[in-house]
Order: structure tokens, then sequence, then C-alpha cells
């Protein structure tokens, strides 16, 4: 073992049991505590991959180096609960679970703009083969088209959010993104249920104005968790983009939200002002959806590019270190006579 306060030298950096960047002895204590010497978080030497400013590959490279691309710290890359400890199965399901919210948002968009596209072009081919069928079934089939694409989408979304919230199998409930991991999950939940609930009678009403703050509450708690996964990566990128995503979504919700309910409580001057604010309030509300949905999508691309290279390389370190204890160590000490 390390002489406590004393570096680490090339054949003591598989130790788990000496600090990453000052070499003290941490042998007896807790694995989660800090290192007593430099506050260093105890971790082992695979924890961290790339830098956290630029994504250079800092493996080989000593905590108290400076990374090779931007000049930051490497041992800025050492956290708590690194999300890499719990292996490249975990880190796949929630690659997969952001790749599948993205799939949903492109079945979302086409439902949509199902509706747009046919307005555009059926009445061009109802003019040109007469009417007859064609006109008679072109609502139906529009109908249906966008039902089941916006199904599609709704699904593939529920079973994204779930992959995404998939518990840490080592540090379960103490991983820090636990508490925003199950508030996203009952949130997205209960955002998919409600719809169905319109058709109550009763209940349709009080879900119709609860609906949009569930919404709110929901983008909340993800951007909340994408930011929680990223200081367990670690990368700043993303949680710069989670923080500004919740910050400018909350805003385009929150002004999207009010501007139906002031026109929704607009009173006995409703059918003066009916026209301008119905207008005001269909336009706004398309550009704001439209301006929320390519933020919510360059997140989540962000989010599953971070993610899959992640898993590449706690998949590579995993190689490197079965190669490491296969090979027969050479006792260098010895000479041959």
């Amino acid at each position: 073992m390390p002489r406590a306060g004393t570096l680490r030298t090339p054949s003591q950096a598989l130790n788990p049991e000496a600090c990453a960047r000052c070499g003290y002895d941490l042998e007896g204590l807790d694995p989660h505590a800090r290192c007593p010497e430099c506050a260093c978080p105890r971790v082992p030497i695979d924890a961290y991959f790339h830098c956290p400013h630029c994504g250079y590959h800092l493996t080989g490279l000593s905590p108290e180096s400076n990374c090779p691309e931007c000049g930051n710290p490497a041992s800025d890359a050492i956290v708590d609960f690194p999300i890499s400890r719990a292996g490249p199965g975990y880190i796949g399901s929630l690659a997969s679970g952001a790749h599948l919210l993205l799939v949903s948002l492109g079945l979302f968009v086409g439902a949509v703009g199902l509706p747009f596209t046919t307005g555009i072009f059926l009445p061009i081919l109802v003019r040109i083969s007469g009417g007859g069928l064609l006109s008679a079934g072109g609502g139906i089939i529009l109908f249906l088209g966008a039902f089941v694409l916006g199904l599609c989408s709704a699904i593939t979304w529920l079973v994204g959010m779930t992959r995404l919230a998939t518990q840490d199998p080592v540090y379960r409930d103490r991983a820090p993104s636990n508490n925003t991991r199950i508030i996203s999950l009952v949130l997205s939940i209960a955002v998919f249920c409600m719809p169905f609930a319109v058709f109550i009678p009763i209940a349709g009403t009080v879900v119709s104005y609860l609906f949009p703050i569930c919404v709110i509450a929901w983008y909340l708690s993800l951007t909340s968790y994408i930011a929680h996964i990223a200081r367990r990566i670690p990368s700043f990128a993303l949680l710069k983009a989670a923080t500004r995503a919740r910050l400018i979504g909350t805003i385009l919700l929150s002004t999207l939200t009010l501007g139906t309910i002031a026109y929704a409580f607009s009173g006995s001057n409703r059918y003066v002002v009916s026209q301008m604010l119905a207008g005001t309030i269909g336009y706004l509300g398309w550009i704001l959806t439209l301006a929320l949905l390519v933020i919510y999508g360059l997140l989540i691309w962000q989010l599953r590019r971070v993610l899959k290279r992640c898993r590449r390389s706690v998949i590579e370190m995993t190689r490197h270190t079965h190669t490491q204890r296969s090979t027969t160590p050479v006792d260098q000490t010895r000479t041959t006579p």
C-alpha cells in the first residue's frame, strides 16, 4: 500500500485503496467517502473517460494531469456516483430510451403534419378525380392516419421514458438522479393516461385543466433528470443544454398555457375579442410548440449521443481490464544470467 500523502506510481494505478489524485491510503474508509487529504471522490480509475469540458478521451492519463485538448484539469472528470460503474448494459438502456423518444417525436410530427399535408393535396386530387369515393373517404383516411400515428407516438414515448428511467443497478436509491427518475416516470404515465380520461363526463373537465400542468411538471422533471445524468457521466455540454432547455421550455409552456386559459376565461367580452384573441393564440401556439419541439429534440439527441459515447468507453475499458487480468505480469527485477 502507498504511504499516506504520496502520489500514485504506474504500478499503483489499479489500486482501489489509494486516492486517485494524491495517493492517500484509503484503506478502512467508506467506499463513497472523499479523500481526507485532498477531498477527491473515491472512485476507481475507470470512472472517468472523457473530458467533461471538450470530450477528449482521458483514459491512461493521471488525475493530476491536464486535458491535452483544452488544458482543463483531468480531475474534473472524477465525480461522485459515476454512471460508468453501472456497466454498459445500464447505459445502453438509457441510450435506447433516448432513441425511442426521438422516434416518438418523429411520429408526433407526422401525426400533426399529416392534416396540413393532406389538406393541401386532397382538394387537388379530388378535383382531378372528379370527387366520388376520394372526396367521401378523404376525411376518414385523414383522421385514421393521424390517429394511428399519434397513438404510435404516445406508446413509443411511454416505452422510451420507461427505458430512460431505468434504475441504476449499482447505486439504486443512493443515486442522486433517483428522485427525479421516479418523478419523471410517474408523470409520464399520468400524461399518457390523461387524454383517455377526457371521455369521462365528470373527470374530463378536471383532466383538461390538469393536463397542461402535468406536462410542464414532466418537462421540468425530465430536464432535471437529464442534468443529473450529465453530472454523473460527466458532460458539461449536456448539463448546459439541459439547464438551458429547462429554462426556455418552462417559459414557452407557461406562455402557451396562460394564453389558452386567458382565452377560455375571457368572460362577457369573449365574443368581442374572440376572433383577434383566437387568431393570436393560434399562431402563437404553433410557433411556441414548434420551438419547444426543436429544443426538446436537440436535448434528447445530445443525450443519446453522449450516452452512446459513454457506453463505448465503458466497453473499451472493460475489455482493457479483462486483457490486463488475463496477461501474466513479468517480473522486471529479475535478470537473466
